[in-house]
Formats: structure tokens, sequence, C-alpha cells
């Protein structure tokens, strides 16, 4: 343990039916859960920053921030507290495009629509451009000592480090907790002229025996880089392991069409944006947050990893305390702060909706250790 934090005493069997009652353990995962493989991977305060560092924003939001916030925001030398925040931006287009507030530098609203466009394809290279290839050790690990029928898994990231994970155990595991019709992969590449009539996506053979079935549900309340939704068939289709469908209809919208024949509509994406004004009308979306919000209720533990519950999650913390906060002692919070001062600020921020809860500040990596020898001690493994 690092020197300055004390980590109370918990039975890691009492989440799978050790000292409390047999039943259902929802996790909920945040950042800091994909940065536990992946330490580099920027949070929401780093986030605007390692994207005009890096060189992932286009010309267009480049120039939209330019003249909101000022040249000086884009020198590449400029520090993380010398650019806005992330969610400060989307707030800023969001209440525009909502009618709430008046557009910001007078910006039409395709412009606006654009810019947020740009602005979370950004996002979706900056995280893909962290990940790589890569599969996450620590990922893969807590997927195989997850117990099919018990548990439930809610994210709020866009990667699909977990979705991976889940489908590299044995047996393998989709389930987003809303219907899928196709696991799809892109073919052949852009023709010039004749963006019409090419669709891009086929169906993958034998994928209709993986999607069908997978014991435990990983619920996406922000949507998913690898979710295609096409709006005429109603369906959402996705894609798989380092595949990001909807990276590539930002991108290039031209390139997503619906896999159908019959059926012209281009895909789009299934993301919203970490934004005071956030939207979940999408059909996909709220039927996610609906069972979520089942499965927290049906739940005995709740156990929240990487996750600093921040202002513009307002929906996601109002659920929490909904179905936690009067059972507060049955909550789990797994986090790894970089300082003692740190942990004060965010375990008083938990214990604020979890008055009774647990905190262990020993990150992620450390917990899922604890499960996997817990289980292996009690020859489950």
């Amino acid at each position: 343990m690092r020197s300055g934090f004390s980590a109370p005493c918990l039975n890691i069997s009492s989440l799978e039916g050790g000292a409390f009652p047999i039943g259902q353990v929802t996790y909920f995962l945040g950042a800091g859960a994909t940065r536990a493989d992946y330490p580099s991977i920027p949070l929401m305060d780093e986030l605007l920053h390692e994207i005009l560092r890096t060189g992932s924003a286009e010309n267009l939001l480049q120039s939209f921030l330019a003249e909101i916030f000022g040249p000086e925001c884009l020198r590449p030398e400029a520090q993380a507290q010398e650019r806005p925040r992330i969610d400060d931006v989307f707030t800023l287009i969001d209440a525009s495009l909502s009618g709430k507030a008046p557009s910001p530098g007078g910006k039409s609203r395709e412009v606006l629509i654009e810019a947020r466009r740009h602005l979370i394809a950004s996002i979706g290279r900056a995280i893909a451009k962290t990940i790589g290839e890569d599969h996450g050790r620590v990922a893969r690990k807590f997927a195989t000592v997850l117990p099919e029928g018990r548990t439930t898994l809610i994210s709020t990231n866009y990667d699909i480090v977990m979705d991976n994970a889940l489908l590299e155990r044995s047996p393998k595991n989709v389930n987003y907790g809303v219907p899928v019709r196709e696991a799809v992969h892109r073919r052949g590449d852009l023709i010039a002229g004749r963006f019409d009539e090419i669709h891009h996506y086929r169906p993958i053979p034998g994928s209709q025996e993986i999607i069908r079935r997978g014991g435990i549900p990983l619920l996406k309340l922000n949507g998913s880089l690898n979710w295609l939704y096409c709006p005429r068939c109603d369906e959402l289709d996705i894609t798989l392991l380092q595949d990001r469908g909807a990276l590539t209809l930002l991108d290039e919208p031209k390139l997503g069409r619906c896999y159908l024949d019959r059926c012209t509509s281009p895909y789009e994406p299934v993301l919203v944006g970490p934004s005071l004004e956030q939207r979940y009308e999408h059909r996909v979306l709220r039927d996610t947050w609906t069972r979520a919000e089942r499965a927290l209720l049906a739940s005995n533990r709740l156990v929240i990893i990487g996750y600093s519950i921040p202002d513009a999650d307002y929906l996601a913390r109002a659920m929490l305390a909904r179905t936690f906060a009067a059972r507060s002692h049955l909550v789990t919070v797994v986090t790894m702060p970089k300082t003692p001062s740190d942990q004060r600020i965010l375990e008083q921020r938990f214990k604020r909706l979890f008055p009774h809860s647990t905190f262990l500040p020993e990150g992620f990596e450390h917990f899922v250790n604890d499960i996997s020898d817990s289980r292996a001690n009690r020859g489950v493994l």
C-alpha cells in the first residue's frame, strides 16, 4: 500500500455471496477502470488538452475553439489549466442546440452540430491513440472472475476495453442489455462518386451465436465506439474487437450505410458527450438507462470503480442515489487517488451520497487481484 493511505478491511468474498446473501452485484465503471490498463489515457480535466496537444482536433473544431475561447488555448505548449474544460465546451454547444441559451459567437446551428461531431470524434481518436491495438490485462482478468447470471456492469466509458475483455472470455460474452441485430465489419474502400450505392458494412459470419448470448450485461450509459445505429430500421448493429465503427462514422460519415441492401440509411453513432445538457432521448440509450436502474434496484451490492461522480453526470449520480443512498453500507468505492488530499476530497464527495460506504484507495488492479485470490482460495478457479 502507498504511504499516507489506510484501506478499510473488506471481505472480498462478500461480493460473491460470502458475508451477504447470494444475489446480484453491480459494478459501475468510470474512466479510472480503463486507466488501470492504460495509465496515460486522459481523464476529464486533461481530455481537451490531450486532444489539442496531440493534434487530434480537426480544423473546424480548432477554429471554433479559437473564436470562442481565444487563439491562446490552441498553443501547442499551453498547459491543461490554460485550456477550457471539455465539459464546458459541450455545455456551451448543447445549451444552444436545445434552445436554452444563445449560440456562442453567433454560430449557426449547422456549425454547432459539426463542431460537436468533431469534438466527439476527437475524443474517440484520443482514446484510440492511447489504447492502440493492445488488450487490457486487468480488464481481461476482471472479466474471467465475474460469475454469469449474478453480475451486471454499468459503464460511462465510450471505449471498448471491457467489451473486448468480455468477448475474449470463455464463454464469449456480448450483452449490451438491449437487442443487437448484427455484428458487422467494414469491407471495401470508399469509391468516389458512388456513396449512395456502396454498403461498406456486412454481417460477420457466425456472429449470431455470440451476440444472442451473454450472461453478463454491459450497460453503456453514454453509448459506445462500436455501436452503429440505423434510424430507418431502428436497429442497433455493433462491430467487434478493435473495429471502432462509430469512430469511422464520425471521421467520414459517408462510409457508413446500413448493411441491408434494401436500406439506404446512413448509420449513426450513439455517443453522448460530457455536458450539463446531456440528453438521452435516443431509444437505445433510454432502454439502456431503464435496464441499468432495474439492475441497481435488484442488486445486493454496488461497487463503483474508477468513477469520481463528476458534476456533468448529474443523471447518473441521481440514479445511484435513488437506488443505493438508503443502503449505502452495501456500496464499495474502488479508486486510486494520487495524493492523500485527493483521497480526502473524493471520499467526502462520495460520503455525501453514500455515508456508510466502504472506500478502497488501492486501485482497480489490486481489487481484481483480491477477488481472483479469494475465488482461488475457495476452489472456484
